[in-house]
């Protein structure tokens, strides 16, 4: 079980990783595309299916990491993996309070160019942290 828990972490902390820092950079230099995706949600009363289905997976995957810190007891995976189910509740106030973030951001567009080079700048350095966490996971699996 340690060794499944051990690949489990390390694919997850890599994926994680890879995605906030491709993502985060991409959103740094150049945010338009999902500004433009942003816009086009705002204007429905849903929110986006695709974002709730991907904090569903999210959310999936961080529950079954929390569960396999354990196996044996780890600190740095447990807090890593309380911290993302806690990131898919923060992300979900938004979803849940749909209609109060569209107008926001229907009311505020010219701030969307700001707000996601700021998130895309702490997404990338968000990834560049899991991929030391992964190293560091490896490091005492190692030892």
């Amino acid at each position: 079980m340690e060794s499944f828990a051990f690949k489990w972490l390390v694919v997850w902390y890599l994926a994680c990783a890879s995605i906030l820092t491709s993502k985060g950079f991409i959103w740094l230099i150049n945010p338009g595309a999902i500004i433009d995706v942003t816009l086009e949600a705002i204007q429905h009363s849903k929110p986006p299916a695709v974002v709730i289905k991907m904090m569903k997976y999210v959310f999936l995957f961080a529950v079954v990491s929390i569960i396999l810190s354990f196996f044996p007891f780890r600190w740095l995976p447990f807090i890593y993996s309380v911290w993302v189910v806690a990131m898919v509740f923060i992300i979900g106030q938004f979803l849940v309070k749909w209609d109060q973030f569209r107008i926001f951001w229907n009311e505020n567009q010219a701030q969307l160019d700001s707000f996601y080079r700021k998130a895309g700048a702490f997404a990338t350095a968000l990834g560049l942290i899991t991929f030391f966490l992964c190293y560091q996971l490896i490091q005492s699996y190692n030892a």
